[in-house]
């Protein structure tokens, strides 16, 4: 670029963005660079992937616009400063899509395209509403594929415009997200507005979230709020396979982050299976739910893909008890045949059998079958079947992704009834919580899996003569608080909470903080201590009472004694009982002491 052409750019961009010309001069060699990238496209694309939980796949790609490798206008931020300080924002943002979109149909990428818009560039005077279907047909997108990503890092008031604008675009089949929700100026009265098709909530609500209550509060409204109006969540910014475990478990189908893959050229299109499993630890946390798909999955011989749909009628004709069929390429599930809805389809006109009859019945069907893996425990086969778009009835089940059985969702559906009422059956009736035979049978599941875990037993102190001073009523506020407190204290990532008995709690500590999760129930519990009593027993100090020999005795206030059986100490033990014992130990050695107090025993049973 000549001395004189650059000049001549400088004063173009100059007049167009009505910058300070000693502010641009100054910065001359950057504006050179980048107008060279500017007018000879030297941007590229890279792709992350959207991924669908419940079908463990791609559910499409957002793109990110690149400058050159090694170069300073590698980053994004730095190409698009660079576009508004000279005036080109508008322009710039139409390069970026075209290379986007040109790059997702050169790479045959499946499913959906993520494209990114400012809501400004939507609103403005100048703005060719035409161009980015122009770039589809030319590129051979279908438009229904594109999801239009409205990025708000401004306030924007002018939601009548911005609708308007969006209006066009799905008139022409794409689809509206609104990004970064809780970041910047995006808000619940944008997304009252614009009523998007998806909503991606900004990472930093993400970031850590299985250890924020207040994150995980937010992102429940958001969840509710969504299910109320047609619209999906996609959750921004994993990087952890604890974030990722919560936020399934929340609920969340849709998620993305550097845990699946991170943006990349030539992005991933088959993600590892092993991302999508819940850590065995977990998975086992939930008293009676260790039951995987195994126990309903009948093992029905399937049929070839390349069968003809006139010898599926005829082998349904001659087994009117037969309601599913499924279909395997050689061992690999494809389909499944469902008999109301292929009798259906078929029946649809007087002809079906003769425009149908020789077709092969991978090729009739045009709905892909529900996969789950056999080792995929009920409560998550349940969410991942009833968080599907469509009504399912039946499911194949799979072994490392071949053809094993099928199952349906009934079956499914009266296992887990079973389980809750088992759970239920074994509950403790004051706090619902587990009690001593799920939280024994918890224990003896993970001694045999061999996993890490400490005990710690929680006893109130005092609590019989309180018990006898205010009665039953006032008795059970307090087994209610602590167990609270320890709900508080122990999320499902931490630990499993049991209620063996009257004031007597157990919890599977998984964590690696087991002290300091004891103290925190500690202090919190001693904190909601005076509002047992009244103040006289509070100036006092405690209450006047008798011993279990009926002497006169002064009872000081309610604490906690907690026994601590640490992980070396449960490793050796080969039952839940043995670790009992040793947590009864524990606890009497912090008995003897006055006040809050925890004791761990080290004795390593031999």
């Amino acid at each position: 670029m000549s001395a004189d052409s650059q000049d001549k750019f400088i004063t173009e961009a100059i007049n167009a963005a009505g910058t300070d010309s000693r502010h641009i001069k100054e910065l001359s060699p950057s504006i050179d660079e980048f107008h060279e990238i500017y007018q000879r496209e030297l941007l590229y694309a890279v792709f992350q992937p959207v991924v669908d939980v419940a079908r463990q796949n791609v559910f499409g790609y957002e793109a990110l616009i690149r400058g050159p490798q090694g170069s300073a206008f590698e980053k994004p931020l730095t190409l698009f400063t660079h576009a508004k300080l000279l005036g080109l924002e508008v322009e710039f943002e139409i390069l970026c899509r075209k290379i986007a979109i040109r790059e997702f149909a050169g790479l045959a990428l499946p499913n959906r395209l993520f494209i990114n818009i400012s809501p400004s560039i939507l609103m403005a005077s100048g703005y060719k509403k035409c161009r980015t279907v122009q770039f589809l047909n030319e590129f051979g997108v279908d438009p229904e594929r594109v999801v239009i990503e409205v990025t708000e890092h401004q306030q924007t008031s002018q939601y009548g415009i911005l609708n308007t604008a969006l209006r066009h675009y799905r008139n022409q089949g794409f689809l509206v997200a609104l990004d970064d929700l809780g970041a910047g100026y995006s808000s619940l009265r944008l997304w009252n507005e614009v009523l998007p098709d998806f909503i991606k909530i900004d990472k930093h609500f993400i970031r850590d979230v299985h250890q924020n209550k207040i994150k995980q509060s937010f992102i429940k409204g958001l969840l509710e709020i969504s299910a109320g109006s047609n619209c999906k969540i996609i959750a921004e910014g994993i990087e952890k396979q604890e974030e990722y475990q919560f936020l399934h478990a929340m609920g969340l189908c849709y998620l993305q982050g550097f845990y699946f893959a991170k943006p990349a050229a030539r992005p991933v299109i088959q993600l590892d299976k092993a991302l999508f499993r819940l850590n065995p630890l977990n998975a086992s946390l939930i008293p009676g739910n260790q039951d995987n798909l195994l126990s309903i999955t009948r093992n029905d011989l399937a049929i070839p893909a390349t069968t003809r749909v006139r010898d599926v009628l005829e082998m349904l004709q001659k087994k009117p008890e037969l309601l599913f069929m499924p279909v395997v390429d050689k061992d690999r599930p494809v389909a499944l045949v469902e008999r109301t809805a292929f009798l259906n389809k078929l029946m649809q006109t007087d002809y079906g059998i003769a425009l149908y009859g020789k077709q092969k019945i991978s090729e009739f069907l045009d709905t892909q079958p529900v996969l789950v893996e056999v080792d995929t425990n009920l409560e998550l086969a349940s969410q991942m079947i009833t968080s599907m778009s469509r009504a399912v009835q039946a499911f194949i089940v799979t072994d490392k992704n071949r053809y094993f059985g099928v199952s349906t969702v009934l079956d499914l559906l009266q296992k887990i009834t079973q389980h809750q009422l088992s759970n239920a059956r074994h509950a403790n009736p004051l706090t619902l919580l587990p009690g001593i035979v799920p939280t024994n049978e918890l224990i003896n599941n993970l001694i045999s899996c061999g996993r890490m875990f400490a005990i710690i037993y929680f006893d109130l102190d005092n609590f019989k003569p309180y018990n006898d001073q205010y009665g039953y009523d006032a008795g059970d506020k307090v087994i209610k608080k602590l167990a609270e407190v320890l709900g508080a204290v122990y999320s499902p990532d931490l630990g499993v909470i049991g209620h063996i008995g009257g004031d007597d709690f157990v919890v599977v500590d998984i964590s690696a903080d087991m002290v300091a999760n004891c103290e925190n129930v500690l202090n919190s519990f001693s904190l909601e201590v005076p509002g047992f009593y009244t103040p006289e027993h509070i100036a006092a100090g405690g209450i006047n009472g008798c011993d279990r020999l009926g002497n006169a005795t002064f009872f000081p206030l309610l604490s906690i004694s907690a026994g601590i059986v640490p992980p070396a100490g449960t490793a050796a033990c080969q039952s839940s009982i043995r670790i009992s014992d040793l947590a009864c130990e524990a606890k009497k050695q912090a008995k003897a002491r006055i006040g809050n107090a925890w004791f761990i025993n080290d004795r390593v049973p031999r």
